[in-house]
């Protein structure tokens, strides 16, 4: 049998695929864009572009989540839009991302994705969100930033880390809170921590992005881990450890966890008082249910 053929390459689409995580709303924002600005254009034609039968659906399937993306198919696909080697690596990742089957393979995808100096989600809040949560040392460096004794020197900076950090870790992570908004420099071109509400970076894209959520628990994680080290590490006087187990009601629970959340608040604006800040802390908070009838 011969294969289809192929019509011109369709009109390159201003779409940027690095403003996307997943391939189907981003071939969705594609055919959305070329329906309405170039003339003729139809699933139909595009598929013909693409090396493609016209006699089926499939570009529609995929964009609706009823097929998934093949390399193949992809790669036709990327062709005919006439994507660049580095757009067809980003298309590629997306389509591995939904086939990841554990939360380590997904993280190790997504933190790819967010190393491209392309990358870019298509809302700025839930970018810097992924770029923060994504490398446990972003969160600290942001408050170190803030400390009196602050100094942009990356040695310092590195030495004073109680876990293992190199001093060119130091200097790409400012870099990328530089990037994002987290610090900013003065008239005087020194650093100086931007008063940021990440309620703001997290409440929209919480339950819905995905991405988020892997990058959150592998922050979660991290913070444990680090959590470990410090109390082999770390004389007592620089560390609290402290558990304890209630018998509750679901109702109870909810009452507690929300005197929880009201703690942090209370912690930070007890932390923004003006004495001589020489440390940063980290509080990590876990509340589960390790045995529920």
């Amino acid at each position: 049998m011969s294969r289809p053929k192929k019509d011109r390459t369709v009109k390159r689409a201003a779409t940027d695929i690095f403003q996307h995580t997943r391939y189907r709303t981003y071939f969705r924002s594609v055919y959305e864009e070329l329906k309405r600005e170039e003339k003729g254009f139809s699933i139909r034609s595009f598929q013909r572009s693409a090396g493609l039968s016209d006699r089926s659906n499939h570009f529609w399937q995929v964009i609706n989540g009823t097929v998934r993306l093949s390399l193949t198919s992809a790669e036709r696909y990327a062709r005919a839009l006439g994507l660049t080697k580095e757009e067809k690596g980003h298309l590629q990742a997306m389509i591995a991302l939904e086939k990841a089957k554990t939360e380590e393979e997904r993280e190790r995808i997504i933190r790819a994705m967010i190393a491209s100096s392309r990358f870019l989600s298509g809302d700025r809040y839930l970018t810097a969100a992924l770029v923060l949560f994504s490398d446990w040392k972003l969160p600290i460096l942001w408050e170190v930033v803030a400390l009196d004794t602050f100094r942009e020197d990356p040695s310092w900076i590195a030495k004073n880390f109680f876990t293992g950090i190199a001093p060119a870790a130091v200097r790409e992570g400012l870099d990328k809170l530089l990037a994002h908004g987290f610090i900013s420099r003065d008239r005087q071109g020194k650093l100086r921590p931007e008063r940021i509400n990440l309620s703001d970076y997290v409440a929209a894209a919480r339950e819905k992005n995905d991405e988020l959520v892997t990058i959150r628990k592998a922050q979660t994680r991290n913070g444990m881990t680090k959590a470990l080290e410090a109390l082999d590490n770390q004389p007592f006087e620089k560390r609290l450890f402290y558990g304890m187990s209630f018998a509750v009601s679901k109702e109870l629970y909810e009452e507690m966890k929300q005197r929880v959340i009201a703690l942090q608040e209370e912690l930070r604006l007890i932390a923004a008082k003006r004495p001589v800040r020489d440390a940063v802390y980290q509080l990590n908070v876990q509340f589960f249910a390790p045995f529920s009838s």
